[in-house]
């Protein structure tokens, strides 16, 4: 999980003295999985396999903004003879020409290769109330 960087997170956030670097470590992962889960999108640059299921010749990927794909194939792996290609890399819309209702593996690179601050913020705010919270029930 090197994309979020635990040392400067701890810098927004008035992080007590009693959070270890391994348990504040801990926490910015997890809330990094959780703003992850929450917005439905990867934010790490990468490359990625997604099943997308197709409407209206669109879907959808992941990991914005969408750089490049790499494979359109069915979910048999057999290649996608149609045309396609990125419409929005922003919102990661992708244009495939096929028949609707057909689900698709496509395997793209995708995602940011820095941090937002916002992003970073929100997260370093996250762990921080996790941390602060008392254990037990």
């Amino acid at each position: 999980m090197a994309w979020v960087d635990a040392y400067q997170l701890r810098t927004l956030v008035d992080v007590p003295n009693g959070i270890t670097h391994e348990r504040w470590e801990k926490l910015v992962e997890a809330a990094y999985g959780f703003a992850s889960r929450y917005c439905n999108r990867f934010f790490a640059r990468d490359t990625y396999t997604e099943f997308v299921y197709l409407v209206n010749k669109s879907a959808f990927l992941h990991a914005i903004p969408v750089e490049s794909i790499d494979s359109v194939t069915y979910h048999d792996n057999t290649p996608v003879e149609a045309s396609y290609n990125i419409v929005n890399p922003n919102t990661g819309q992708i244009f495939v020409d096929l028949p609707d209702s057909v689900w698709l593996k496509v395997t793209y690179t995708g995602g940011l290769t820095e941090i937002p601050l916002d992003l970073q913020l929100a997260i370093a705010e996250l762990a921080l109330f996790w941390a602060q919270q008392p254990a037990g029930v």
